[in-house]
């Protein structure tokens, strides 16, 4: 028997991605409610625990009402929120109304959405492997196709198919339109067709569904950079635009301290923000990322966030060495001699020579710059430090370069974000680095209980 999901919202194209993905790749069935009094009978009328996860599609009027009747009722089910790229921010305000919650962008691709399927069913841990010898696939689905390139079939119990469509043949379509009027919700496919047929059908769905335009175009940090990864990554983060906008604002404003400064560092940002290489886009991305985790952490003013601005802009000045600016750990880089490996981790400190150098940076920006390559269990540079000695926009600026720099070297359909959480949290899990992830994730929109949470609340007591 496999897991059956409930998908809400009114937009058919989404539904048809995460119904065809949820069949093919998790097992899964995926009803419909086009709305959340829709979907509130349908809960009630098949019971609390027939379904196994909820997808609801914003923009829809009524979330928190809804989502206040699954509290009250006691459904603790997994909530995958998706929406387009503008309207992705705004789940922030809904996530704190239930206890296990996600979010994603609907315009990601097949590879990210499978992944945010798996971790609704990790969580709630019901995934169970289908042992019928046909798979179901919604009923909308055949209206979008003119014939049948695989015989296709109506059940009629548990253990009796009729072919309805054979293959190379013309759908009928007002045939399909009698049994959806009839609450026919699923036709079926043998397995030995299935995956052919459902990843075909998934590729002509996601083409009607078109990325609408990015709102974060406005801001002017970013107008040159559409289609980079520092773009695409912003948009799948799903940032808010009010941290977007104080990032933004911080660099203008430190671009237009340094060229009053010093006209070499001035250089400096002018390149960084053409975005052309991994240093540049490494840079450009920590400082929003950083920028966002001192908001949800209520650390944010002017003054925090010229020193995030800066910092980025200049912690790597010193190194050309990419080869090592990627590596996780430079000291195990593969047949890098040892004077390449000595310039490389003193990169920090004269990194900070030059810009003592220069007046008018904001304060403590030597102090940053040092500590942006440290680790928790003090196996980084240049001074090894430990959980213990870090203060806390110490952390924030280390794990935003982290992140960063796995999203500039994978990007990010390919780095699945709370893969990426799930590691983190058993080397980010104390004192302020601790602070600083619970601050990414308030960022990113992730408040899901990973078994893995529950695992190291166990071993902490």
């Amino acid at each position: 028997m496999s897991i059956t999901g409930l998908f809400i919202g009114n937009n058919s194209s989404v539904y048809s991605i995460f119904a065809t993905i949820g069949v093919a790749r998790m097992n899964c069935k995926l009803d419909q409610g086009i709305n959340f009094k829709e979907a509130k009978d349908l809960i009630e009328i098949k019971g609390e625990n027939h379904y196994g996860f909820l997808i609801i599609c914003l923009p829809l009027d009524g979330a928190p009402d809804f989502l206040n009747f699954l509290t009250e009722s006691g459904h603790e089910v997994p909530i995958l929120f998706t929406a387009d790229e503008n309207t992705l921010q705004k789940v922030h305000a809904l996530l704190p109304l239930h206890p296990l919650t996600s979010r994603i962008c609907f315009n990601m691709g097949e590879k990210v959405i499978s992944n945010a399927l798996r971790r609704l069913v990790k969580v709630k841990q019901k995934h169970l492997r289908s042992k019928e010898s046909f798979c179901p696939l919604p009923i909308a689905f055949f209206s979008k196709l003119k014939k049948a390139s695989f015989d296709t079939y109506i059940k009629l119990s548990e253990d009796k198919y009729l072919l309805l469509f054979r293959k190379g043949l013309p759908f009928d379509i007002e045939r399909i339109k009698q049994y959806e009027l009839r609450s026919c919700q699923y036709l079926y496919l043998k397995d030995s067709d299935y995956l052919e047929a459902s990843s075909n059908i998934f590729d002509k769905i996601a083409e009607s569904v078109k990325p609408k335009e990015l709102e974060i175009n406005k801001l002017s940090s970013l107008v040159k950079l559409s289609g980079s990864i520092v773009h695409k990554t912003i948009i799948n983060l799903g940032i808010r635009e009010e941290s977007l906008k104080i990032a933004d604002f911080g660099i203008t404003a430190m671009k237009e301290l340094v060229a009053k400064a010093d006209k070499n560092l001035s250089k400096h940002i002018k390149n960084i923000l053409k975005g052309s290489d991994f240093k540049s886009e490494l840079s450009l991305l920590s400082i929003f990322i950083a920028t966002a985790i001192a908001k949800e952490l209520d650390m944010i003013s002017n003054e925090t966030r010229n020193k995030i601005v800066c910092a980025f802009f200049f912690c790597d000045i010193a190194t050309e060495d990419l080869e090592l600016l990627k590596s996780e750990d430079p000291d195990k880089a593969d047949g890098v001699i040892s004077r390449r490996l000595k310039d490389y981790l003193a990169h920090p400190q004269n990194a900070v020579a030059h810009l003592n150098q220069v007046n008018n940076l904001p304060m403590d920006i030597d102090r940053l710059i040092m500590i942006h390559h440290e680790k928790p269990d003090g196996s980084g540079f240049p001074k090894g430090l430990d959980w213990k000695k870090m203060f806390p926009l110490g952390a924030i600026i280390i794990l935003s370069h982290e992140l960063s720099k796995i999203f500039c070297c994978s990007g990010v359909e390919e780095s699945f974000i709370e893969d990426i959480f799930e590691d983190f949290e058993t080397h980010y899990n104390k004192g302020n680095y601790k602070l600083a992830l619970e601050g990414a994730k308030k960022a990113f929109g992730i408040r899901l209980n990973l078994p893995y949470e529950k695992d190291d609340e166990k071993e902490a007591s």
